[in-house]
């Protein structure tokens, strides 16, 4: 289908004032146009770009809110609809554009910039010399600190300083300002249309308070950020009734009024916690109503460890500041998404009853149709199951992020589970292309590696995560049945690929040395790469050193790239990488199997083990097929035993344990399935809404530990993939095995394809399988061998749609 770039004709021009590209920028801009009465609102789009973030109005109407997260050099532009919002004569559109302005873990600074375009019938409205701008009086720009090194700035907002700048009646005074030649600049980069689709803003997330009292501070710190005057306020516990009039926990129409028990002051108030119900993520908004210069400090966070929020971890500062003006004021601050379940105030400086309508979040998601599914006669299993789908749901907005708290940041490692989950519960192919894309985007062209996440530009990567991403290109290629996409996911997986292979020496990978290189396998001593048990200081190798783990993935990397080269390549290159796989199979059970134990190595230093034998590493063994089944035998064996003192994998790289032991179905389903159900209802049991990092919870990673991470959806992927036993061997599923786990429990799943749905039921009596399954009539499925003999398999077609 042919796409007409709107800016290619365009006389939209890129503009930004001057004397505002500090990092941390609000700026307003204003245009006012008319529309004849003959003109045909019908169709009528607003195309916008910015540097950062928008937040867009027509008429007094909020519009939208977004950015794709894109590359300097490969900027995005959104489309919007706004026919309904258009009226005859007299139109205003208002934009709030952010500028970041300093690198952070999903976004490279780039020069501010804003461009737009409304097409209207015979119309166009541009941005250039008749659009208006001044900086935000009401957003403070300096001296705030980073929410964390990942992500951008806390915010403070005094409403004291704003005005109804957005409303279609408002005049522009003298500190409007027109835009100089010199800031009006026509587009030197081609934009392109953003590969998402664009995250739903939607309501107000229903909230209550749980906890009150009242605050003292001291008075050294209030020269502090938010955040730590906040933790290190003294806290007095109320009754309900004595800090609020009329109370009701749930916020409603009816406002909560705020007794003015406390003399006005920033140094002492009152506070609430307030509780959204679930793990939640959205735009921080506030609707109250109350005299001037009343002081409301917010922090947000996951859990009540401390008995009350944590709004700071170290450098960490998950604190913002709002003030009132007088009368009732709603405030919406769309540029930070908060995520957790909790949000504190500490409210002060007031000598009235405020009036209290709302404070928590509206939610923000990203449109994914909810294609799988998956029930079981197992309760356990039907609650991690939706927990899990919760988990992917929250942490995926303008592309998957590991967590969507703390970071907000895409890594290839997390991405491959979320993806390989979402591609069965929400059989969705955008959003995985997308971020496997802006991955692949950041290579780097002398080493092969990409950066640490995208769009970024980090000190540190992680090597074994580039290897993720080219099993992740190999996965997407078969879910999605894209070949155009993935042949473009190819095209980087052959030149990175063939950087490492240029790199090796007495036929392995060594690891690359260098402050650059963070050597990370999994968050266990002696495979996380950090020094002095630190998740901050990283180990920096400056001499020969070659690990199992790496080779292993550089192996299954290989044999990826191979099976991509059938659809993508030629038959030398795919004959080519599955030579050097096999020559790297040879030579990695020479330098790090251990004869004496039957076990793979980590690191290989003579063929001496300088750590105990780590579960994960035996794993990509087995995965890689280093060595004879009878060898791989004995590994799945030891891989399910807690006697020993063999490292084990945490809850995303259980992935590879899991995969490595399913590979005798027959023998091991019924322990992985066990170990799923023992872990993740864990946290479960422990009120978790969705699953988190570690099993450690928010203690973990120097109290930094999330409570939401996308990594940890694998059961998704598990339950459908081979408990169901559903897994594409040919692009799109044009075929399919069908592989069940022959374990005493009835099942019923829905599993999505390009080409339509696989319906699967399975009833198990007697030890035996009843399997019924139903599938589009292009597909062809392959039963499993194991599966031949002892199971009822019923399977139908049906004719696609």
């Amino acid at each position: 289908m042919s796409f007409e770039n709107p800016f290619t004709a365009s006389k939209a021009a890129s503009i930004w004032p001057k004397n505002h590209t500090n990092p941390n920028q609000y700026i307003q801009f204003r245009q006012e146009f008319t529309l004849s009465k003959s003109s045909d609102f019908s169709g009528s789009m607003l195309h916008i770009s910015t540097d950062t973030a928008y937040a867009l109005w027509i008429n007094g109407g909020f519009v939208h809110s977004a950015q794709f997260h894109d590359w300097p050099d490969h900027k995005t532009f959104d489309s919007l609809d706004i026919a309904a919002m258009l009226v005859e004569g007299k139109n205003v559109i208002c934009i709030l554009a952010y500028y970041l302005g300093a690198d952070t873990a999903q976004y490279v600074k780039s020069d501010p910039r804003l461009v737009y375009t409304i097409r209207t019938g015979t119309d166009e409205i541009v941005s250039g010399p008749q659009t208006q701008y001044r900086p935000s009086s009401a957003y403070k720009m300096a001296g705030l600190p980073r929410i964390t090194f990942q992500l951008h700035f806390a915010f403070e907002f005094d409403a004291r300083n704003e005005d109804d700048w957005t409303s279609k009646q408002y005049i522009t005074d003298d500190t409007w300002h027109t835009l100089a030649p010199d800031e009006i600049r026509l587009n030197s980069l081609p934009l392109h249309p953003r590969p998402v689709d664009s995250v739903i803003i939607k309501q107000r997330i229903p909230a209550k308070i749980i906890a009150q009292g009242l605050f003292k501070r001291d008075s050294e710190n209030t020269d502090q950020p938010v955040s730590q005057m906040m933790y290190h306020d003294f806290l007095s516990t109320r009754l309900s009734s004595e800090i609020f009039e009329n109370f009701s926990k749930e916020f409603s129409d009816k406002p909560l009024a705020i007794k003015p028990i406390a003399q006005r002051s920033t140094n002492s108030g009152i506070y609430a916690v307030i509780d959204l119900g679930a793990e939640q993520a959205g735009l921080f908004e506030i609707d109250i109503d109350a005299s001037s210069g009343v002081v409301i400090d917010i922090s947000y966070g996951e859990h009540l460890d401390d008995l009350r929020v944590r709004s700071i971890i170290g450098s960490r500062n998950f604190a913002n500041r709002f003030i009132t003006t007088a009368g009732r004021h709603k405030f919406t601050h769309y540029f930070t998404r908060f995520a957790g379940r909790y949000v504190q105030l500490h409210i002060s400086n007031f000598d009235s009853v405020c009036k209290l309508y709302y404070a928590g979040l509206v939610a923000v998601e990203y449109p994914f149709k909810h294609r799988g599914k998956f029930e079981s006669d197992c309760a356990i299993q039907k609650k991690i199951y939706h927990t899990a789908v919760d988990t992917l749901q929250l942490c995926a907005h303008e592309h998957y992020e590991d967590c969507p708290w703390r970071e907000q940041a895409l890594y290839a490692n997390d991405a491959r589970n979320q993806a390989l989950s979402g591609y069965y519960c929400f059989g969705e192919y955008r959003m995985p292309f997308a971020s496997f894309e802006l991955l692949g985007r950041g290579i780097n062209k002398q080493d092969g590696y990409l950066e640490l996440c995208a769009p970024a530009k980090i000190p540190i990567t992680i090597p074994s995560f580039s290897m993720a991403w080219v099993l992740a290109a190999k996965d997407y290629l078969m879910y999605s049945g894209d070949i155009t996409g993935a042949c473009s996911l190819y095209k980087i997986a052959q030149y990175m690929i063939g950087a490492w292979l240029n790199s090796m020496k007495d036929g392995l990978l060594p690891c690359p040395t260098g402050s650059r290189y963070w050597h990370f396998y999994d968050w266990k001593t002696g495979l996380d790469g950090t020094m002095q048990n630190d998740c901050t200081k990283f180990e920096v190798l400056n001499s020969l050193r070659y690990d199992a783990s790496l080779n292993l993935l550089l192996c299954l990397a290989l044999e990826s790239a191979a099976d991509m080269a059938k659809y993508c390549g030629t038959d030398q290159e795919q004959q080519a990488f599955r030579s050097h796989a096999d020559a790297l199979r040879t030579n990695i059970h020479e330098k790090f199997f251990n004869r004496k134990a039957g076990l793979y190595n980590t690191y290989g230093r003579d063929n001496d083990s300088t750590m105990p034998f780590a579960k994960l590493t035996q794993s990509l063994a087995v995965l890689a097929k280093t060595c004879s089944e009878e060898c791989a035998t004995f590994i799945r064996a030891q891989l399910i035993r807690n006697d020993t003192n063999m490292v084990e994998t945490t809850l995303s790289q259980s992935f590879y344990k899991f995969e490595a032991l399913l590979t005798d179905k027959s023998r091991y389903a019924q322990y992985v399935f066990k170990k799923i159900e023992d872990d993740w209802s864990h946290m479960l049991f422990q009120n978790a809404t969705t699953f988190w990092e570690t099993l450690e919870g928010g203690w973990d990673f120097d109290l930094a530990g999330s409570l939401c991470h996308g990594w940890s959806a694998i059961p998704v992927y598990f339950y459908q993939a081979h408990l169901s036993g559903v897994r594409p061997i040919e692009p799109g599923f044009r075929k399919f095995i069908v592989e069940p786990s022959n374990i005493a429990i009835d099942t019923n799943a829905i599993i999505p394809t390009p080409h339509g749905n696989i319906n699967v039921k399975t009833t198990r009596v007697d030890k035996k399988i009843s399997y019924d399954i139903d599938y589009p009539s292009p597909l062809i499925p392959v039963i499993s061998q194991q599966n031949q003999d002892g199971c009822g398999i019923n399977v139908k077609a049906r004719a696609s749609k």
